[in-house]
């Protein structure tokens, strides 16, 4: 009994004591909450804030789940399909994707490819289309992300311009396809080799495309403001000037991201004849398949060029020198490949000089028209 009682003692004391030691920690707290909401009123906010806002929306940017790009079920994926492209195209320039989730989006995407049903062959290649259109999404956001470096205000320099979203996305896919290469079976072989095709097509069409853009029509001024002919011709100078920089930024442009193109090509791609982990059926796919889509995506602007009826002498000749430079760009990955040192197999570099030979041919009839 004595026992208890001292315990029932020690007891009522502690109750007697907590409660006055937790309003003392109540009344702290809240006395630091008015505080800090006074101080937020007053505009003496934090200067960690915004670091700490930023971090958490790149932390709610979280790529959509890609299970559901394995399901049986063909609703299911493309409602998958859909998310993705939705996010891609919603996510901040500033947040790129990272190698992890990059490979984690061409894994899913294979996924779908191979539950593809095989006998639809037009549902086939929509599913392909709308996969390759990713890349001209992730490129877009580059610019994007260039601008808004510059301030939103300036157009991004395209000498200065670094592909991070492009390049990292690039190189999940090859990365991705040597790596199923191997267990590719024979019903699904084709599929492969014609997700290459289209994912070559949009490549070749990113690195042509700004060269056919065609510039932002200014606003024209009401009928009742009449200009004098000394300001017509100032403007007209300053319409030419102007329209020169934006052809020149425009050949900049192509050449920047052929070049960045190129560049994971003869890297992670099958045109790095001295990796030993790309199988020649991969190289000698791309080789095959190298003038047909290089001048079917050229075609493709061409055509839309004459639709538009742009015929003025100085924009024709700024897109002329720009496809030569571009076609010279994509000439080098052919000329290095079929060289004797470059370390690829000895079909390798026969298949090389054939594509090369035909490119050739086909630039000789372009410059011929």
């Amino acid at each position: 009994m004595a026992v208890s009682k001292s315990h029932n003692e020690r007891s009522n004391k502690r109750r007697k004591l907590s409660p006055p030691e937790e309003d003392h920690e109540h009344e702290t707290w809240v006395s630091k909450r008015k505080a800090k909401t006074t101080d937020a009123r007053n505009g003496d906010v934090p200067t960690t804030t915004p670091h700490s806002l930023a971090v958490n929306n790149h932390a709610t940017e979280e790529l959509p789940s890609v299970k559901d790009l394995a399901s049986s079920e063909s609703s299911l994926r493309r409602a998958a399909m859909k998310a993705i492209t939705k996010h891609l195209e919603s996510r901040s320039p500033s947040n790129p994707l990272s190698p992890t989730e990059c490979l984690q989006l061409w894994r899913g995407f294979w996924v779908a490819i191979y539950m593809h049903d095989s006998k639809n062959a037009i549902s086939v290649q929509n599913l392909l289309r709308d996969i390759a259109h990713t890349f001209a999404i992730v490129s877009a956001k580059d610019e994007e992300a260039q601008k808004a470096e510059n301030g939103g205000d300036q157009a991004p320099d395209p000498n200065k311009q670094q592909h991070v979203w492009l390049t990292t996305y690039h190189t999940a896919f090859h990365e991705t396809m040597v790596h199923e290469w191997a267990g590719i079976d024979s019903h699904r072989l084709n599929k492969a080799l014609l997700t290459y095709r289209f994912v070559t097509r949009e490549l070749f069409q990113l690195c042509f495309g700004p060269l056919f853009v065609s510039p932002q029509q200014e606003p024209t001024e009401p009928p009742a403001q009449k200009k004098t002919k000394k300001q017509s011709s100032k403007a007209s100078n300053a319409t030419q000037t102007s329209t020169s920089t934006a052809d020149e930024a425009s050949c900049a442009k192509a050449i920047s991201i052929s070049t960045s193109i190129i560049h994971v090509l003869e890297t992670a791609g099958p045109l790095n004849p001295s990796d030993r982990k790309i199988p020649d059926g991969l190289r000698l796919h791309i080789l095959d398949i190298w003038n047909d889509e290089l001048f079917g995506a050229l075609d493709i602007f061409t055509e839309q060029s004459k639709s538009d009826d742009e015929s003025e002498s100085s924009a024709a000749k700024s897109r002329s020198d720009g496809m030569t430079a571009v076609l010279g760009l994509l000439r080098q990955p052919l000329e290095r490949t079929a060289k004797s040192d470059s370390g690829a197999q000895r079909h390798v570099r026969m298949r090389a000089k054939d594509t090369l030979q035909g490119l050739e041919e086909r630039e000789k009839g372009i410059s011929a028209d």
